[in-house]
């Protein structure tokens, strides 16, 4: 129900945005000396549509039930694979990222989403080195623990306040201009009810914050 409510409020939100956005383009367009400050507000308005269409598209992909494929997947590849895709981002903030996942670490997980649930961390990792210098690097370490696998993301950002740290896993909740709030939901979502595991966090201003994964090696039977 969930799942269809999203998609359908989803189609129906872009049919009104669409000829909005049309509309602004044109005006941004227009090239009278009258027109420079109607061109400026058509241009927010442009940014305000491409920000409600980046909460859609949010939206949607946490509604989303993807049809899961599991598979015993190397821990270490799967964390590296998550850190190409965030290392744009990275490097255009100065932010190194380490691969600290032990050799031959085996769990089965579906990659896609798992990489996905990876990528969000380490995204709002980097994130927290806005206007920060001379941090450590993010570090990504792995083990095994029993039945279970354990992956730390720990940053040296700017730390969380402890509001801040209780809503960072509600829905739309987030300190970023053009954030969406939807990224470590999504995560929490994808490793705790996909791949039965927990995440935890834990953060002080200004020394940073560590996200810590635990899903189980093997999926129960019958599941």
């Amino acid at each position: 129900m969930t799942n269809t409510f999203a998609r359908e409020l989803y189609h129906e939100v872009i049919k009104c945005i669409t000829p909005i956005r049309r509309e602004a383009e044109r005006l941004s367009q227009l090239e009278s000396p009258a027109a420079l400050d109607i061109g400026l507000r058509a241009q927010r308005i442009e940014r305000d549509v491409e920000q409600l269409q980046a909460v859609l598209d949010a939206m949607r992909d946490y509604a989303a039930l993807p049809d899961l494929a599991y598979s015993n997947e190397n821990v270490r590849a799967i964390v590296g694979e998550a850190i190409r895709t965030v290392d744009t981002v990275a490097k255009a903030r100065g932010v190194g990222i380490v691969n600290d996942v032990d050799e031959g670490l085996v769990a089965e997980v579906s990659r896609t989403r798992f990489v996905q649930a990876l990528s969000n961390i380490l995204y709002n990792a980097v994130e927290a080195y806005e206007g920060l210098s001379n941090r450590g690097p993010v570090e990504v370490h792995g083990k095994a623990a029993d039945s279970a696998i354990v992956i730390r993301v720990s940053d040296r950002g700017c730390g969380m306040i402890a509001a801040a740290l209780s809503d960072a896993a509600s829905l739309f909740s987030t300190s970023k201009p053009n954030g969406t709030g939807i990224g470590l939901p999504l995560s929490i979502k994808i490793i705790e009810s996909e791949h039965d595991g927990r995440v935890e966090l834990q953060s002080t201003v200004d020394y940073g914050t560590e996200v810590t994964v635990t899903v189980p090696r093997y999926r129960s039977v019958g599941r």
